[in-house]
């Protein structure tokens, strides 16, 4: 997607990504020369086989790993040699994570596994955070379900708690690992369309990886990575 330098949330430039292999001695070619810009509410949907580096590529731009080489500019500044504690920074306050999985802490209520996102940002509390928790939930239909743990939620239901969480800090970029694999048709097309909804609404810059090609194409531009490169899909 080309845009404006200036309205950049996500630039990727000529990112690879390489593994060696015991008794070889060329890598593993991952990602090659990848090319990915995006700014505020623009949609990106990657699809492609199982193995073929989609999680790898996401879990690059959210600086969860590291590039062989090539750039990452996170909301215009360049992320690529930052350390550990620095990105870790970065990816409390400017990147949300929705996984298959939505890894919510079985102990907490809803309320308070949105709210975890918050306890990195360092900042006092002054009670909005608890605001836009509520706000979230309530546009996601969960405003009576705060209290409850996730296992007296539904798959679905539990799905949009973690939604909400990786909303909570108001990031600039979200990014959406196959969020609809584990879940029955009606709650997968319930899923996506709060995605659309917040990504508009926020103004978020979204990356989902997905199988689901009919998922894909309800978001602003679908990618194939195959091979390692990225290409318009057809």
């Amino acid at each position: 997607m080309t845009v404006e330098t200036d309205t950049l949330i996500l630039h990727a430039g000529k990112v690879c990504k390489h593994f060696s292999r015991p008794g070889d001695e060329q890598p593993l070619v991952v990602l090659d020369q990848i090319d990915l810009s995006l700014s505020a509410g623009d949609s990106v949907a990657i699809v492609g086989p199982s193995g073929c580096g989609k999680t790898t590529l996401l879990n690059i731009l959210g600086t969860l790993d590291r590039a062989t080489s090539g750039e990452i500019e996170i909301g215009g500044r360049d992320v690529t040699g930052l350390n550990d504690r620095d990105l870790a920074q970065v990816r409390a306050t400017q990147i949300g994570f929705v996984f298959q999985e939505h890894h919510l802490l079985p102990q907490c209520s809803a309320m308070e596994n949105v709210l975890l996102p918050t306890l990195a940002r360092g900042v006092l509390r002054d009670g909005s955070e608890q605001q836009r928790a509520m706000m979230l939930l309530d546009r996601v239909g969960l405003a009576d379900r705060a209290g409850y743990r996730p296992d007296a939620l539904s798959g679905g239901q539990r799905q949009r708690v973690a939604i909400v969480r990786a909303l909570i800090n108001q990031p600039g970029l979200l990014l959406v690992d196959e969020p609809t694999g584990a879940l029955d048709q009606a709650s997968a097309d319930g899923v996506m369309d709060l995605l659309i909804e917040l990504n508009r609404h926020e103004q978020t810059a979204m990356v989902m990886v997905t199988h689901a090609e009919n998922q894909a194409a309800r978001l602003d531009c679908v990618l194939h990575l195959a091979s390692g490169r990225l290409v318009s899909y057809v």
